[in-house]
């Protein structure tokens, strides 16, 4: 698999944006399309548009060659940022862990072993310059140890990760380790 598409596959899944899912034997969480999103995909994809849109009226060598090079990434991350789903699934009934990742029609996906040892840790960082500085915001995340992939973030919400990670305790039937400190939940 492609280092970057690997990184893109394990990496968080913000729960603002999802959809959890949950049955007796598996459950979901699934990024929704549209929305938040699709403002992401626009911010890439229009000054790649208008890029290619001067390449191709101006015809100056070096517009061209900007276009060559910037617009199949401004492309790229205009489809990665507005049109990509990821999901990240645990089956009990196959005693696996799947990480997925969908842009377009190209899927790529990481399976695992279902952890049956471990515990969900509950975490905090200070997103900013400085702690408490106007403009830091503390980002709260879960993880399953012994799983790389199965991570889950939220920002300023320590109740509703909190009770993310209680309703997937108890589907995993593992223990949570909360390290978030008194002064920061």
């Amino acid at each position: 698999m492609n280092a970057l598409f690997s990184q893109l596959v394990r990496s968080d899944i913000g729960l603002a944006l999802s959809e959890v899912t949950e049955s007796s034997a598996v459950f979901t969480v699934r990024t929704k399309s549209g929305g938040p999103k699709l403002i992401f995909g626009i911010l890439f994809g229009i000054p790649g548009v208008l890029l290619l849109y001067s390449a191709l009226t101006t015809g100056g060598l070096m517009t061209l060659i900007a276009a060559i090079i910037f617009c199949p990434i401004l492309f790229g991350l205009a489809a990665l940022f507005g049109a990509s789903i990821s999901e990240k699934r645990f089956d009990k009934t196959s005693g696996t862990f799947t990480s997925s990742l969908l842009v377009f029609g190209y899927s790529t996906s990481e399976t695992l072993p279902l952890p049956t040892t471990g515990r969900l840790v509950i975490k905090s960082e200070n997103r900013g310059s400085a702690k408490g500085a106007p403009g830091s915001t503390l980002r709260y995340s879960v993880l399953l140890e012994n799983c790389p992939g199965a991570g889950f973030a939220l920002s300023k919400d320590y109740g509703t990760l909190r009770a993310f990670a209680e309703r997937l305790s108890q589907f995993l039937a593992l223990p949570i380790e909360d390290t978030v400190t008194e002064m920061n939940r």
